[in-house]
């Protein structure tokens, strides 16, 4: 077997397991943040604080963001509808979706939609044997 070919495979293997990890402590990270977030602020709320400063850090100020949820998507539409503000409304195809059909119409050598651009990535898998 070509030596290059093991070197790139080698090389692979230990970026992906790399990643791995990383992903996994970026998880833990992310937690300990969560945790410490809930924490800071009870802490400038007990405090009555909206920001402070912390020379040679910045500026640590509460800021509040709004997740809003579809839970009754044809109400919705209605309401925004009525409220002008039909222009909130989009169609969409998931992603994963709309691989999966092209990629049925390519096996069964239907036609391609037109619209589409296509492209391609070719990769190397690791598979544990």
């Amino acid at each position: 077997m070509n030596d290059e070919l093991i070197n790139f495979g080698k090389q692979l293997k230990q970026l992906t397991d790399k990643k791995k990890e990383l992903k996994v402590e970026q998880v833990v990270i992310t937690e300990k943040i969560g945790t410490l977030q809930e924490k800071f602020v009870t802490a400038m709320e007990l405090y009555k604080l909206q920001n402070f400063k912390i020379k040679g850090l910045g500026l640590f100020f509460i800021y509040s963001s709004i997740f809003p949820k579809v839970i009754d998507q044809d109400k919705l539409f209605k309401n925004l509808k009525e409220k002008g503000a039909e222009d909130l409304i989009k169609q969409t195809v998931f992603a994963s979706t709309l691989r999966a059909y092209v990629n049925e119409c390519i096996e069964n050598a239907n036609e391609v939609p037109e619209g589409l651009d296509i492209s391609t990535k070719t990769e190397v898998r690791i598979r544990k044997i």
